[in-house]
C-alpha cells in the first residue's frame, strides 16, 4: 500500500515506513496534483467569495478590473502552487525538526524524516480542502439535506485533528519521544504555524482594504 494511503489508515505503521525509507517525492507531486486541481475548478467560486470581500465603496470599474486580475493569473497562480506548499511544507517541517531537537530526543532524526513525514501528514489538509470545495458547491445548489450531512462527516476539525494525529504519532518513531510529549510537540508546532499564518492573512488583508 502506498505509504500516502496508509497515513490515512494507520499513521504509526507509515511513520515506520517513513524511518527506515523517507522518501517523499511521490507524495508531493500526488498531493501538488489533487491541489493544483482543486485550485482549478473552485476558481470562480473563489472569484466570487473574493468579489464580496471588497469594501463597499469599490466601484463597477474595480470589481471588473479585481475580476480580470484573477482570470489572468490563474494559470500562474496554478503553476506556482507546488512551489509555494512546498516552501511552506519545508519551513513547518523545519520549525518541527527544530522544536523536537531542543528538547534532547533519545533518538536522533534527520531533517528529510521529519520532512516525509511532514508531506505524508499532509494528505488530511488536502482531503479537507475537498471537502470544503464539496460542501460549498451543495451550498450553492440549495441542496440543504446533503449539506447538513457532508458538514457534520468534514468538518475542518476532522482533517486537522486528523493531520496532528499523523505527526504526533509520527514523532515517537522518529525521534523516541512519549506519545504524550509527541502530541504536545505537534500541537505547539501546528499553533504557531497557524497564528502566524492568520497574521500574516490579517496583514494582507487589511492593506488591501479586504473584509475579513
Amino acid at each position: 500500500m502506498p505509504t500516502l494511503l496508509l497515513v490515512l489508515l494507520h499513521p504509526y505503521r507509515a511513520a515506520e515506513r517513513l524511518r527506515r525509507s523517507p522518501r517523499w517525492l511521490g507524495a508531493f507531486l500526488a498531493l501538488a496534483g489533487g491541489l493544483v486541481a482543486l485550485r482549478w475548478i473552485s476558481h470562480s467560486h473563489l472569484v466570487e467569495s473574493t468579489l464580496a470581500a471588497l469594501p463597499a465603496t469599490a466601484s463597477a470599474v474595480d470589481r471588473s478590473w479585481t475580476r480580470s486580475i484573477l482570470d489572468n493569473e490563474l494559470l500562474l497562480r496554478c503553476a506556482f502552487l507546488p512551489l509555494r506548499q512546498l516552501a511552506g511544507m519545508a519551513a513547518f517541517a523545519l520549525v518541527l525538526y527544530w522544536l523536537c531537537t531542543a528538547f534532547d530526543p533519545p533518538v536522533r532524526a534527520r531533517f528529510k524524516q521529519v520532512f516525509a513525514l511532514e508531506i505524508h501528514a499532509e494528505v488530511f489538509n488536502m482531503i479537507g480542502g475537498w471537502a470544503a470545495f464539496a460542501l460549498m458547491m451543495l451550498a450553492s445548489n440549495g441542496n440543504a439535506s446533503g449539506t447538513c450531512m457532508l458538514a457534520l462527516l468534514t468538518s475542518p476539525k476532522i482533517f486537522t485533528l486528523g493531520y496532528v494525529v499523523a505527526l504526533t504519532a509520527g514523532l515517537p518513531v522518529l525521534f523516541g519521544f512519549s506519545k504524550l510529549k509527541a502530541g504536545l510537540l505537534a500541537s505547539t508546532a501546528w499553533t504557531s504555524a497557524t497564528l502566524f499564518n492568520a497574521f500574516l492573512l490579517q496583514a494582507v488583508s487589511a492593506s488591501l482594504h479586504f473584509r475579513v
